[in-house]
């Protein structure tokens, strides 16, 4: 694009004005870089291509982030192109399945996406059709397909190793998409050497294309791996290199994204203080409106929510978020909201509502393999499989297969030769919260606890939480270790 506009630079200006497609390239290399403004001032000069102009206007509408705009334009654009222009017709069917996306929209992005990469291969533009397949990946996941969203990466990643594609580093950098796509399939199946070898090809690709989407999509999905295995340092470093590459762009939404993973990365070590900072800053309040493209932001406001046992305020953001996510047909996010509902339920003293959230979160899950969804959310949901396995019924082998990831999750996290005895660490314990480390220790649920010691369920949550942080563990099986290891078991 620097080459064109250097080129078109070179030219005079009344003879680019004077040419209707100089024009045009003009007006696109203008839009493309940035220089909005200029846009309107070359396509006076392309009449006669009405279908390329309203596509050109609706990158401009696109790149003001007036999506609705955008998505009139690039309609308009579709319709007025002509029937053999492949290269233009799948570009536009692609602009706009990528403009209803960022609204929302899943059916009509997944129609659009979807003839973006019929047209495209038919045309031979191997690059659109790569981004589209891949985008279309991404909406899978989204709807909870993630089988589909499989096999469209695999055929993304066959169509990047045709004889086509040989020598063009286009669509090389543009099949990085279909690699971190696959990488965070594996990841959710829980195979996490292999989804890394997948997310790392996928960001060497996507950095030699200049592609931020697959770059920042790519290292968020790398720190989410090196998360499960339990290695936070990593997963810090690979979300503040998003936040680095997402600030290079002025990219808010990517910003966003990589600051609030790296809050579920301190939330994950018990270090609230900062998951608070961070919620300042962003300006995050429960009662707030919660846009689509936010709601990761406010999902894990509501872990906030639970580690500071507030248990109601976090029920009542995530049921709007469930409403939301229910209407729009994102099954993949019911899932995980549906989960969190289940913890919030729990905490606040309602076990048996806690369990029937759950049991949804597994009917809709379990065709599909989810794993790391469950996983990812620690000790609560651990505690919530277990009490599901001892009551039994149809899902109990998807159960124990969940529970079973989470018990080596725990073992990868549990270092005792590490632990190291401060004199005023068993001061700092009170009676109560000794007599709770032998009840753990002893194996009772914390309905159980409560129940022994008749407190509700969210009492015992909230001493649970006091014990990890002057234990300096994010687990069950942490604290008896580092009980047992300072010999107060």
């Amino acid at each position: 694009m620097t080459t064109l506009l250097s080129w078109l630079a070179a030219l005079p200006a009344e003879l680019v004005r004077s040419q209707a497609q100089l024009s045009l390239f003009q007006a696109w290399a203008s839009a493309l870089t940035g220089q909005l403004d200029a846009v309107e001032t070359y396509l006076q000069g392309g009449e006669g291509q009405p279908g390329e102009i309203a596509a050109i206007r609706g990158s401009v509408a696109y790149f003001r982030r007036d999506m609705p705009q955008a998505i009139a334009l690039y309609r308009q654009a579709f319709d007025l192109l002509p029937a053999d222009n492949s290269f233009l017709r799948g570009a536009v069917a692609l602009s706009l399945g990528v403009a209803y996306s960022w609204t929302g929209q899943l059916s009509l992005a997944g129609q659009a996406l979807t003839q973006a990469s019929t047209i495209s291969q038919a045309g031979g533009n191997l690059h659109v059709a790569l981004t589209a397949l891949w985008n279309l990946a991404q909406l899978e996941i989204e709807q909870g397909h993630l089988r589909q969203a499989e096999a469209l990466c695999r055929h993304a990643l066959e169509l990047a190793a045709s004889p086509l594609t040989e020598g063009n580093s286009d669509n090389l950098s543009a099949a990085g998409g279909a690699y971190v796509c696959l990488g965070s399939l594996l990841y959710e199946q829980n195979d996490l050497a292999a989804a890394a070898d997948q997310v790392e090809t996928g960001i060497r690709r996507g950095e030699q294309g200049a592609e931020l989407a697959i770059t920042a999509l790519g290292y968020l999905t790398l720190a989410r791996i090196k998360l499960a295995q339990a290695d936070s340092a990593g997963a810090l470093e690979a979300a503040q290199q998003a936040e680095q590459l997402a600030r290079r762009y002025n990219s808010r939404y990517w910003t966003a994204q990589a600051t609030t993973f790296q809050a579920r990365v301190w939330l994950s070590e018990g270090q609230v203080e900062a998951a608070l900072r961070w919620a300042q800053v962003s300006g995050l309040a429960s009662a707030n409106e919660v846009s689509y493209l936010a709601e990761v932001e406010y999902l894990t406001l509501a872990r906030l929510l639970l580690a500071q046992n507030k248990g109601s305020e976090a029920i009542e953001l995530l049921e709007r978020i469930r409403r939301a996510a229910e209407s729009g047909g994102r099954t993949g996010r019911v899932i995980e909201t549906l989960i969190l509902l289940a913890v919030s339920h729990d905490v606040s003293g309602a076990p048996v509502q806690a369990l029937a959230l759950l049991e949804q979160a597994l009917v809709l899950a379990e065709p599909e393999g989810y794993c790391r969804t469950f996983v990812d959310e620690g000790e609560p949901v651990g505690e919530l499989l277990e009490r599901m396995k001892a009551e039994g019924g149809k899902r109990k082998g998807y159960v124990e297969k969940l529970l079973l990831v989470h018990k080596k999750d725990e073992e990868k996290s549990v270092h005792p030769s590490s632990f190291i005895l401060h004199p005023s660490l068993i001061e700092s314990l009170s009676e109560r919260e000794l007599e709770l480390l032998g009840l753990i220790s002893a194996g009772l649920s914390n309905s159980e606890i409560a129940e022994k010691l008749v407190v509700t369920v969210g009492t015992v949550k909230w001493h649970l939480n006091n014990i990890y942080g002057k234990l300096d563990v994010r687990s069950r099986t942490q604290a008896i270790a580092r009980a047992r290891e300072l010999g107060l078991l």
